[in-house]
């Protein structure tokens, strides 16, 4: 047994602390590191979990009442005018996101599906002449 520091062999003089053996080479694995952090990743994390595409139950609703509107008045014309009129929509919604800038993404979703439907009604108009 390794004899307690400073000679003494009084076991109560050494407060609560225990010889260690010197570590055994072959029984050491080789653990990778831990990865290094970055404090900015870190700090913009909770950036992250903000931007994320949610919305509620409620704002998707709405933005299908204003999706079948639009597709309702795009119907009272006829189909070369109604791609006209949905590419001014396009337009004008777009506009709108640049100047106003919504930070809620239903906006954005909502400019993607004006998109849609003004690519759908070329694609018919186109199809539609042949």
């Amino acid at each position: 047994m390794v004899d307690p520091p400073n000679g003494t062999d009084d076991v109560d003089e050494l407060d609560g602390t225990y010889p260690v053996l010197p570590p055994n080479p072959e029984r050491i694995d080789s653990a990778t590191p831990a990865p290094s952090v970055d404090i900015n990743e870190l700090c913009t994390a909770a950036e992250k979990q903000a931007s994320r595409f949610q919305f509620s139950v409620a704002e998707m609703l709405l933005l299908v009442g204003v999706v079948a509107l639009f597709l309702g008045v795009l119907g009272c014309f006829p189909h070369d005018y109604a791609a006209g009129l949905a590419g001014l929509g396009a337009l004008a919604s777009m506009l709108v996101l640049i100047l106003l800038k919504p930070t809620q993404p239903i906006v954005r979703l909502g400019w993607w599906i004006v998109l849609a439907i003004y690519a759908m009604m070329i694609l018919a108009t186109f199809l539609e002449g042949q």
